[in-house]
């Protein structure tokens, strides 16, 4: 609850003290990095699909060489 209300920037300061504590917690810790990779890659993901690529950045494994 506290990490959704901190992405969607709701979180009041009382709140987020209570998050910051919770960092001290090494298991939260794992749990809060697991929620914000998902959280985080299912933002990417939905902004991904709705960006058009070139049709030549397409599904290529090769990228060009920077000069």
């Amino acid at each position: 609850m506290l990490v959704r209300k901190l992405v969607t920037n709701k979180i009041s300061r009382a709140e987020f003290d209570e998050f910051l504590c919770g960092l001290e917690d090494e298991q939260m810790v794992l749990y809060l990095e697991s929620s914000l990779k998902s959280h985080f890659d299912a933002i990417m993901e939905d902004h991904a699909s709705g960006v058009e690529q070139p049709e030549d950045m397409r599904n290529t494994d090769e990228s060009p060489p920077y000069s």
